[in-house]
């Protein structure tokens, strides 16, 4: 059933990555209804909808990639507690979902903290970096604290995430030398969310200026990577959430996030569904089939919902910022009817690699 050479054996750990990619996928498809309608009509669920973003999306993923590395049984408790967390927030139990979800980032940072002893690397350190972000988050979200004191670490585990495995990444590359300003501009983000809960403002200033230039920085490095970024389909994502994370990194300086509270509900989709969402999409494509030793590149197939997607969310953001509801509505539908056509391709794609078909997404150009 499987390509002999691709992967290693047929294991229960694969057999469950597979599951959870299953249910993880069903809880994303159920996150666009909810995503429309805050979309459409405001805060609808606000803060279950971002939970939701960054547990079940990039959460899922981080660990289940840790845990497919590590092949010890008990790793797989991280993505199993993230995804059960979700389903009960999403049922309506909220605080035992609020408590799992902190249990989870808890077993996140213990599978990281395994992950840099079994490698000592940089790009391991940031991921035990990251994912006490992300439990800080958690933390905090369970606490019911205001929203602008929590989203600054749910986007630290995020960001975080992305420059540990660009430092990962640079172990194959010729651009070692610029590993220590990567890492320079991680612990400066962290010095900068905490100051967030000192001095506010000052905080989130040195917070969105380390954001821009993180952005600038990622987005330069992917348009040097050997084979040219645009020729590979996960590199099209992670170059459109590092424009997206610049945009709205100086928007939040020049609108003053956020002190600005008309604007938290506009500058939260595009760095959650701007840059979250597209690195969410990049990595799903980029991990997974080289965790096992495939190559993931571009297809023509999926131009069609990522051009739909960058673009509606333009719309959306414009008529939300300038006051244009001819924009609002068509950029809300635009945004869910890419949602629901990229994760399906991704997820159809990541079907037919495992069982011995021709993937939608693979192509003899590869990254």
């Amino acid at each position: 059933m499987f390509k002999s050479g691709v992967y290693r054996n047929i294991s229960t750990e694969i057999n469950l990555a597979f599951l959870l990619m299953i249910i993880a996928s069903s809880l994303f498809v159920g996150l666009v209804f909810y995503q429309l309608e805050l979309l459409l009509y405001g805060s609808v669920r606000l803060r279950a909808d971002i939970i939701l973003m960054i547990n079940l999306g990039v959460g899922v993923l981080v660990s289940l990639r840790n845990s497919l590395t590590l092949n010890e049984s008990w790793t797989w408790l991280a993505p199993l507690f993230m995804v059960f967390s979700i389903i009960l927030i999403l049922l309506d139990y909220s605080i035992l979902g609020k408590y799992l979800s902190v249990v989870a980032s808890i077993f996140l940072f213990f599978v990281a903290t395994r992950k840099f002893q079994s490698e000592v690397r940089l790009g391991t350190l940031i991921y035990v970096l990251s994912s006490f972000s992300l439990f800080i988050g958690n933390v905090l979200f369970k606490e019911e604290l205001p929203l602008n004191e929590i989203i600054v670490w749910w986007i630290g585990f995020s960001i975080l995430s992305v420059c540990a495995e660009e430092l990962l990444s640079d172990r194959y590359s010729r651009y070692k030398n610029r590993q220590p300003f990567l890492a320079i501009l991680v612990f400066m983000w962290l010095s900068g969310a905490a100051l967030t809960h000192i001095l506010h403002t000052s905080g989130w200033v040195i917070v969105f200026y380390i954001l821009l230039i993180q952005a600038l920085y990622l987005l330069k490095k992917e348009l040097q990577t050997d084979g040219i970024g645009l020729y590979s389909y996960s590199s099209l994502f992670s170059m459109a959430s590092y424009f997206w994370l610049a945009i709205s990194s100086i928007s939040g300086l020049y609108f003053k996030y956020p002190g600005n509270t008309d604007f938290e509900a506009v500058w939260i989709e595009m760095i959650f569904l701007g840059f979250v969402l597209n690195t969410l999409v990049a990595f799903w494509n980029r991990w997974y089939p080289t965790s096992k030793g495939q190559r993931v590149s571009f297809s023509e197939y999926l131009l069609i919902p990522f051009v739909l997607f960058q673009v509606s969310l333009i719309a959306n953001v414009i008529g939300k910022v300038w006051d244009v509801p001819i924009l609002v509505v068509p950029g809300a539908y635009g945004i869910t009817a890419s949602i629901v056509i990229l994760f399906a391709g991704s997820f159809i794609s990541f079907i037919k690699t495992f069982f011995n078909a021709d993937p939608i997404v693979f192509s003899k150009r590869t990254r």
